[in-house]
């Protein structure tokens, strides 16, 4: 599966770019490209730049998409037909999915507007998640 990904978007299969599509498909949550790391280095050889060097590429070909932003640190996951968005716990940084997207009658009024093609979109809220909740009710 990971190799047809690959030569279907016309890029190189190799045993990292494999391995770190591998591990996205693994999790159910969006992973910072440190945390990737701890878990690619078990598997395979190479370095923190491989994984980003990896990820750059994957993301500019629509393999894998940056799920959100938090604290400056970028979180990853492979790119799927269905977008998605996320809220955010800004006590835990918590990170979990919203399945619809609500930015479907926005995106046409913008295109239709601005005559723009709009290609993609990020939406993110953030908030404190119920256990953080409890934690500072005590």
């Amino acid at each position: 599966m990971n190799e047809e990904i690959l030569s279907k978007k016309g890029l190189k299969i190799t045993r990292a770019r494999k391995s770190i599509i591998s591990i996205l498909e693994e999790l159910d949550q969006p992973i910072s490209a440190e945390n990737l790391y701890k878990i690619f280095k078990e598997k395979e050889k190479g370095n923190l730049s491989t994984i980003y060097r990896n990820l750059k590429t994957l993301t500019d070909k629509d393999v894998v998409e940056i799920a959100c932003e938090v604290d400056g640190i970028s979180y990853y996951r492979l790119k799927q037909k269905k977008h998605k968005h996320s809220i955010i716990c800004k006590k835990c940084g918590k990170i979990i999915p919203i399945e619809n997207c609500p930015m479907g009658q926005i995106q046409s009024k913008l295109e239709d507007t601005t005559g723009f093609k709009i290609e993609s979109h990020i939406l993110e809220f953030r908030g404190i998640c119920p256990e953080c909740q409890k934690k500072e009710e005590k």
